[in-house]
């Protein structure tokens, strides 16, 4: 420990203890050690659980209100889902009846290409 009264660069040196300077930078002549009393520490604990409880409250309370205004859009939901599956039923079964008749028009197409094929070639025919 270099204890001077002259500053480091000045060349000369002192070894008269001050207590004032240590490396060219003001020491302190007693550290400070904080120290607590019991009763600090309750009020400590105190100051710190308060806001604690305030913050959980308030997050559940949020957590709770989200939660019924989700299950209110989820019913909503479902509602409208089982009008929908409905209306697609009844449409189903309703088109589900014209398949038949969607056959019976390809088939009369095909008679129909047949019966005119046979026209053009009894025109042809009757041309020669």
């Amino acid at each position: 420990m270099n204890n001077y009264t002259t500053p480091p660069y000045s060349g000369s040196r002192s070894s008269t203890n001050t207590g004032g300077f240590y490396g060219g930078m003001r020491k302190p002549a007693q550290s400070p050690v904080p120290v607590a009393p019991q009763e600090n520490k309750q009020t400590d604990f105190l100051n710190w659980f308060i806001p604690l409880v305030g913050i959980v409250l308030a997050g559940l309370s949020s957590y709770f209100l989200t939660l019924m205004a989700v299950k209110s859009e989820i019913s909503e939901n479902k509602a409208e889902i089982s009008v929908a599956k409905e209306k697609i039923n009844n449409l189903t079964s309703k088109v589900g009846g014209h398949d038949s008749d969607i056959k019976q028009i390809n088939g009369l197409s095909k008679d129909l290409a047949v019966l005119s094929e046979r026209v053009n070639s009894i025109e042809e025919k009757n041309k020669k």
